[in-house]
C-alpha cells in the first residue's frame, strides 16, 4: 500500500476509509439503525453502496484531472513560455470533460477582459496550433485541436 500510495497520485481518491471519515455521522447513524432494527443490515448496506459509489466517483475525477493535466503538458509542452496566463487557463478549461468549446463572449466573462483582448488571445492560440475555430451561425467558437497521426 505504501508503494502504491507514493507512486500513484490517484490512490488517496480510492480510499473508502477517507470517505467514511468525511461521512462519519452517516456511518454512525447506519450502525445505530442496524442495532435499532434488530440487525437489519439494509441501512448499512445502503450506506456502504453510497460510500463505494462516492469513492469511485472521486477516483474518476482524479483520473480525469491527471489526464487533462497530462494532455495539457502534451499540447503545450515547451511552448508554454509563449502563452500568457489567460491562454494557459483557457487551455485547462477546454480540457474539462464537460466543456467542448469556448467563444469570445465566454472568454471575456471568464477572464474579465474586453472583446479585443479575448479575440487576440484566442486567435493567437489558433495561429500556434492549439485550437481550431469554426463558425456556428454568427458565432465563432474555438475548440482544442485534435492531434493527428503526423503530429
Amino acid at each position: 500500500y505504501f508503494y502504491l500510495n507514493q507512486t500513484y497520485n490517484a490512490m488517496p481518491y480510492l480510499s473508502i476509509s477517507h470517505v467514511i471519515g468525511q461521512r462519519r455521522k452517516m456511518y454512525d447513524r447506519s450502525i445505530l439503525n442496524v442495532e435499532k432494527h434488530g440487525t437489519d443490515m439494509t441501512f448499512f448496506i445502503h450506506y456502504s453502496c453510497d460510500i463505494t459509489t462516492e469513492s469511485i466517483e472521486n477516483l474518476q475525477f482524479a483520473v480525469a484531472h491527471y489526464a487533462a493535466k497530462s494532455r495539457l503538458q502534451d499540447l503545450v509542452g515547451s511552448n508554454s513560455f509563449e502563452l500568457n496566463s489567460r491562454q494557459l487557463g483557457i487551455m485547462k478549461y477546454l480540457l474539462r470533460p464537460d466543456i467542448s468549446h469556448v467563444d469570445i463572449k465566454k472568454y471575456q466573462k471568464l477572464y474579465k477582459v474586453v472583446y479585443e483582448t479575448a479575440r487576440i488571445d484566442l486567435q493567437a492560440l489558433e495561429s500556434k496550433g492549439f485550437v481550431v475555430s469554426r463558425k456556428i451561425g454568427k458565432k465563432l467558437i474555438y475548440q482544442l485541436k485534435e492531434k493527428t497521426n503526423g503530429e
